[in-house]
C-alpha cells in the first residue's frame, strides 16, 4: 500500500511539472498548498475537507482513555496522541532503567503485561488500517497522504517495539 500512496504522489509531482505548476526538483510538501487541485476547492469545501480530517484522527482507536495515564501525559504538550506519549516515556524509561524507581518497575510491567499490550497493539493495527481506508476513500490533499504515511509508518513501528516488550527481562 505504501508504493500505491508514494506511485500516486510521484505521478501528482509529475503531472504538476508537465502543466507548469512547479519545476522539476521541487519537494512536492512545499507547494503542496498551492497545488490545482487545492485552488480548485472552494473555501467551504476546503473547511469540510480539513474538519474532516481532524474527525478522522481525533476517533483513532489509540486516543483511547485506556491508554491515558495522567502521569504520563502530563509531561508531553497538550493533544498529544496518548501512545505517542507512552512509546516515548516507554524508550525514556529503558534508556535510564532503574529497577529501584517505582514508576519505571511499573511503566516495564504494564507492557509486559500480554493482555494490555495485545490491546494497544490491535488499536495500532486497527488505525494504520483505517488510515489506508480513509485515503483510498477521500480526496486526500497531497499535505495529507503525507502526514498520515508518516502516522501509519510511525504507528508500525511502535507496534513492533510493544510487542518485543512482552519479553523484555530487566537486568
Amino acid at each position: 500500500m505504501t508504493a500505491k500512496i508514494l506511485s500516486f504522489v510521484a505521478d501528482k509531482k509529475v503531472h504538476l511539472q508537465r502543466i507548469g505548476q512547479i519545476q522539476p526538483g521541487v519537494n512536492l510538501k512545499s507547494v503542496a498548498n498551492s497545488s490545482p487541485l487545492r485552488m480548485s476547492l472552494p473555501d467551504d469545501m476546503e473547511d469540510t475537507v480539513q474538519k474532516d480530517y481532524k474527525l478522522f484522527l481525533s476517533k483513532m482507536r489509540t486516543r483511547s482513555s485506556e491508554f491515558m495515564f495522567p502521569t504520563i501525559l502530563a509531561g508531553y504538550r497538550r493533544g498529544i496522541n496518548p501512545v505517542d506519549a507512552l512509546y516515548n516515556y516507554l524508550q525514556k524509561t529503558l534508556f535510564n532503567y532503574d529497577k529501584t524507581d517505582t514508576t519505571h518497575v511499573w511503566v516495564t510491567d504494564l507492557f509486559r503485561d500480554h493482555e494490555w499490550t495485545d490491546r494497544i497493539c490491535h488499536a495500532l493495527e486497527k488505525d494504520c488500517n483505517d488510515i489506508v481506508e480513509y485515503q483510498m476513500r477521500n480526496n486526500v490533499p497531497t499535505t495529507q497522504v503525507i502526514e498520515l504515511e508518516r502516522i501509519r509508518l510511525k504507528f508500525m513501528h511502535y507496534e513492533e517495539v510493544f510487542k518485543l516488550m512482552k519479553v523484555w527481562k530487566p537486568y
